[in-house]
């Protein structure tokens, strides 16, 4: 651990995601039916849900390292849908959320990433492990 304060393990999941209507309507529902079926008792934790006062960024720190593991969204972070469909090449995954995967990676956590049907890991993470979704899921 690094923070200054602490780190209390707990049985919580982090997960890391751009900050949209959608992410949050159509995604975090299927994100948390998974993780129930993971186990029971596991919660998931979101950042935007837990914004009090004190560093932002420290607290993140402190509940990327107590969490049991994590899950990243990695799929590109489009303005609009003109940029999706004529500059999708130049959109990038969201730099927070690529930056709370690094701080994931430099504690050891075990991780989960999640990205668009045919979309290129960045290149450290190359050899990782991945599982292709079934064509029936890539709707959601």
């Amino acid at each position: 651990p690094s923070c200054i304060e602490d780190v209390i393990p707990e049985n919580s999941v982090f997960i890391g995601h751009c900050f949209s209507s959608y992410k949050k309507d159509k995604m975090r529902p299927h994100i948390n039916n998974a993780i129930l079926v993971f186990d029971k008792e596991c919660k998931p934790y979101y950042a935007d849900l837990d914004m009090s006062g004190g560093d932002f960024f420290c607290k993140i720190c402190r509940k990327i390292q107590s969490a049991r593991f994590g899950i990243y969204d990695l799929s590109r972070n489009y303005k609009n849908i003109f940029m999706k469909y004529f500059f999708k090449k130049y959109c990038l995954p969201n730099p927070n959320v690529m930056l709370e995967l690094g701080m994931s990676l430099a504690f050891g956590k075990k991780t989960i990433i999640i990205m668009e049907y045919g979309q290129k890991l960045p290149s450290d993470l190359i050899r990782t492990l991945k599982a292709k979704i079934p064509q029936v899921l890539r709707r959601i």
